[in-house]
């Protein structure tokens, strides 16, 4: 998933705030890619924030378990300038 807002267009740093309670239940892993790094960012707290990278960008890579339950999922993200 890639994430561009506004403030990619105008080359501005900003963090994405997700809700975790939300995603958690059809998503049991997510990993942050960076420079073709990718990096675990699971988290168990009520929220997962992301900084925008040097592109402006924020690049997730989300896992559902084995077997899935529901048929999508809902994700629920607010921006904000960092």
């Amino acid at each position: 998933m890639i994430i561009e807002t506004p403030f990619t267009i105008k080359q501005q740093n900003y963090m994405v705030q997700f809700d975790n309670d939300h995603m958690m239940g059809a998503i049991s892993n997510v990993y942050r890619l960076i420079d073709g790094k990718e990096t675990e960012v699971t988290t168990t707290a009520s929220k997962l924030i992301q900084c925008a990278d040097s592109n402006y960008q924020v690049v997730l890579k989300l896992q559902g378990p084995p077997n899935l339950f529901y048929y999508g999922v809902f994700i629920d993200y607010e921006v904000a300038k960092s």
